[in-house]
């Protein structure tokens, strides 16, 4: 489901997408859907680079911390770990400058089953802003027995430095639609979406800038 950092998380330069994916969202505006901790949680209707109509979700929140450290924060496995509330694993691979992958697991409740995700990073800079977009890559790692593969994952973090230690993270993020209701998978989505930037800013302003 959506609790992803990416990485997670939601979690992530921006990530590549089609040209009707830009039009469409650029025509359809985000609506807050859930507030909890200073944390709001946006979604709009898009046309992923797949051509699938999809729900894109987009958590908004700020911290006291630096841009730099919270991309130290989605490259570490050890912070990954502990920010991504319901991850039974967190992995970092191919670690550069500029770009790495992730792999992700993630221990749902009943009645979702477990699911994995093996997502790129691309960071690029734009002046007192930082985008980290993220998209799926499933031929990286093999299929995990019991598991399933999230597929069609892409999103981006945006950083944006508000000046005397203060950044406003964006997280956005879609998936290809799951055959569970929404019914049962919103309350899920929301808790854990939140819980986990609810998390990620308790470490950040918990670690020296």
């Amino acid at each position: 489901m959506l609790k992803l950092v990416s990485a997670v998380v939601l979690f992530a330069s921006a990530w590549p997408i089609a040209s009707d994916k830009t039009d469409v969202a650029k025509e359809v505006a985000f609506r807050q859907v859930y507030a909890r901790e200073n944390i709001t949680l946006h979604e709009r209707p898009i046309v992923n680079s797949y051509g699938v109509d999809v729900r894109e979700v987009k958590a908004v929140f700020t911290a006291k911390s630096s841009s730099a450290m919270v991309v130290e924060m989605l490259r570490n496995a050890d912070k990954g770990m502990q920010w991504n509330i319901g991850a039974g694993a967190y992995d970092v691979l191919n670690n550069e400058k500029h770009t790495w992958v992730t792999y992700i697991e993630y221990d749902l409740p009943w009645p979702l089953n477990d699911h994995d995700a093996v997502l790129r990073h691309s960071l690029v800079e734009k002046g007192n802003i930082i985008e980290v977009a993220i998209e799926s890559v499933d031929d990286v790692l093999p299929l995990k027995k019991g598991a399933e593969r999230m597929e069609q994952v892409q999103g981006k973090w945006t950083i944006r430095s508000l000046g005397f230690d203060v950044v406003e993270i964006s997280y956005q993020v879609s998936t290809k639609p799951s055959a569970v209701p929404r019914l049962i998978t919103d309350p899920i989505v929301h808790y854990q979406m939140t819980k986990s930037m609810s998390a990620l800013r308790e470490l950040l302003e918990q670690t020296t800038i």
